[in-house]
C-alpha cells in the first residue's frame, strides 16, 4: 500500500482558497453575481475540498486517525480559508467598486420592484444608503459566518467519513 504524504492546513487552506477565489471571479466576470446558484456553486470548492484533504489525512495518519483529530484538520483549514476569503472579499470591493455598485443597484430594483411591503421612498433610500456606507462590513461578516456554519459542517462530514483504522 502506497503511503500518503500528509498536507499541511496551510496548504491546503490557499488550494481551497484559490479554488473560490477563481470560483468568485468567474461568477463576477459572467455577469452571473446575481444568480443564487451561481453565488452558492461558488461556495462548493470548500465541502469538497474539505472532504479530499481530511480523507487523505486519515490515510496519512494510519491508525492514528481519530474523529477528533479529523475534525481539527478540518477545521484549521477552515479557518485558514476564512481568513484568505475575508481579506479577498474586502479587496474585492474596495478595489473594483463597479461590482459594489451593480449589487446595490439591483437591490434597489428589488426593493422598487419586488417590494411587498409598504415602505415610502424615503424610508427606502436611507435603508439602501446605510446598506451602502456598511457594504464592506456586511459583506465581511457575511462571508465569515457563511464560511464557518459551511467549514464546521463539511468539517463533521468529512471525519465521519473518512477512513479510521483500528488499532490493533
Amino acid at each position: 500500500m502506497p503511503t500518503v504524504k500528509p498536507i499541511s492546513q496551510v496548504v491546503a487552506g490557499l488550494i481551497i482558497a484559490a479554488a473560490m477565489i477563481a470560483a468568485h471571479i468567474g461568477i463576477h466576470v459572467s455577469g452571473n453575481f446575481l444568480n443564487t446558484t451561481a453565488v452558492y456553486l461558488g461556495y462548493l470548492p470548500l465541502p469538497l475540498g474539505l472532504l479530499y484533504f481530511v480523507r487523505r489525512h486519515a490515510h496519512a495518519q494510519g491508525t492514528g486517525a481519530t474523529f477528533g483529530n479529523l475534525f481539527a484538520y478540518g477545521f484549521r483549514i477552515t479557518a485558514v480559508v476564512i481568513v484568505i476569503m475575508v481579506i479577498y472579499a474586502a479587496l474585492f470591493y474596495t478595489v473594483l467598486p463597479q461590482y459594489k455598485d451593480r449589487i446595490m443597484e439591483a437591490s434597489m430594483k428589488a426593493q422598487e420592484f419586488g417590494n411587498k411591503q409598504t415602505i415610502d421612498d424615503e424610508a427606502g433610500t436611507e435603508k439602501l444608503a446605510r446598506r451602502d456606507d456598511h457594504f464592506i462590513q456586511w459583506t465581511v461578516s457575511f462571508t465569515l459566518f457563511r464560511l464557518l456554519f459551511i467549514g464546521a459542517l463539511s468539517s463533521l462530514l468529512a471525519a465521519a467519513v473518512s477512513p479510521k483504522h483500528a488499532k490493533s
